[in-house]
């Protein structure tokens, strides 16, 4: 008798990465609901935020931004083209953020909102537009 070996049937399964914008997106619409700052917790605030921010870079734009200082991703931002105001923008978030971090800065109580509001429409304005998005006339 001669038994037949069943073959063995291999089911990859597509990974789905979602795009950078909606991951930075989704985790910004977290930090929000969190209110660490209106809680007291500022430092772990802006590590978060800034956390969020530099994945994004990194996602989005390959530039490495998760090991690197403010500074550096500040120069590396200043090669792409984008307008000027958001370069600013980043970068007054990123320095007045490591000063929270590192030195116990404590910005105005305005500047917690403005911050997180900056970051979140530079990641509007720079999303990937997608084949679907571009064609939908």
């Amino acid at each position: 008798f001669f038994f037949r070996k069943k073959e063995e049937v291999i089911v990859e399964e597509e990974i789905i990465i979602p795009p950078a914008h909606e991951v930075a997106l989704g985790k910004l619409a977290s930090l929000k609901q969190e209110a660490l700052w209106e809680k007291g917790e500022i430092k772990n605030y802006y590590s978060k935020l800034t956390f969020i921010f530099r994945e994004y870079l990194e996602n989005r734009f390959d530039i490495q931004a998760l090991e690197s200082t403010s500074e550096e991703i500040i120069n590396q931002l200043e090669k792409k083209d984008f307008d000027s105001n958001m370069n600013e923008d980043v970068q007054r978030v990123l320095q007045s953020a490591d000063l929270v971090k590192f030195a116990k800065a404590k910005p105005m109580e305005e500047f917690h909102s403005e911050s997180f509001e900056k970051l979140e429409s530079f990641v509007e304005t720079t999303k990937r537009l997608e084949e679907t998005d571009i064609n939908e006339d």
